[in-house]
């Protein structure tokens, strides 16, 4: 499976799962792709860290 899971990413970007869920639902997060029901994001790391949002 190909990018990161909303753990990895949490945990990469210093973040809680829910806090990520919350950007999400706020519009901050664009909706990530879905792999077997999953969240799976790409890109989006580098622009929480810079930015707070992806």
């Amino acid at each position: 499976m190909s990018g990161l899971s909303i753990g990895q990413l949490a945990a990469k970007a210093e973040l809680s799962a829910s806090t990520l869920r919350y950007y999400e639902s706020v519009g901050l997060l664009p909706a990530p792709e879905r792999k077997n029901g999953q969240r799976r994001y790409d890109e989006c790391l580098q622009k929480i860290n810079n930015t707070g949002a992806c």
